[in-house]
């Protein structure tokens, strides 16, 4: 129900943000974003936040590895967005553009801050807090579609359309992270991972 309730919500409040960034940006805007997103799809295949899943499955042991599952997902997930930065260059010479090569890079930045909420994600979903995890990404999408709206409206350009995955990133990791409460994380052992 409160999957389905806040499902609805946010894409009643994504339609209206899409109306608004259709008002401000331009059809470039929308095609390097899209270049851009095209590219980091690929490196996603790399990130930690798959772990989640893993670790949920393994509940009678979630305190035990709940913490390096946390140092693995960070891992993959930074090597994702180094990946992905080295890369950027060549993306935007393979597409002919050169203004996608910054925008990769700031999608680097964020894939890092994408990977902290794999632990506290799965302890709600371990809990059946599905209530929480819903409104959680409703908060995410309204946060990311409403960012994305202020900063086309500030004349962002197709930066409006990439910054706000940034933010967002940080919402969602304090977010699980304040709902979940505190989870012991300790310090990386890689020989467990």
């Amino acid at each position: 129900f409160w999957t389905l309730a806040f499902s609805i919500l946010g894409k009643c409040a994504t339609l209206g943000c899409q109306i608004g960034l259709a008002w401000f940006l331009t059809p470039e805007h929308f095609g390097l974003a899209s270049l851009a997103l095209s590219v980091t799809a690929l490196t996603s295949i790399t990130c930690g936040g798959n772990l989640r899943n893993i670790l949920i499955q393994r509940g009678e042991r979630f305190e035990a590895e709940a913490g390096q599952v946390f140092w693995l997902s960070l891992a993959l997930s930074t090597g994702a967005g180094v990946l992905l930065a080295v890369t950027a260059p060549w993306a935007a010479l393979l597409f002919g553009e050169p203004r996608v090569a910054p925008l990769l890079c700031l999608l680097a930045i964020a894939a890092p801050f994408q990977s902290l909420p794999t632990i506290y994600s799965a302890a709600l979903g371990r809990a059946l807090r599905f209530r929480d995890t819903a409104a959680i990404h409703f908060v995410g999408a309204v946060a990311q579609g409403f960012l994305a709206v202020f900063f086309a409206w500030r004349g962002f350009g197709v930066y409006s359309l990439i910054l706000p995955v940034l933010a967002v990133a940080w919402i969602m990791a304090a977010a699980y992270r304040l709902s979940a409460g505190g989870i012991r994380i300790g310090s990386p052992r890689p020989g467990r991972w």
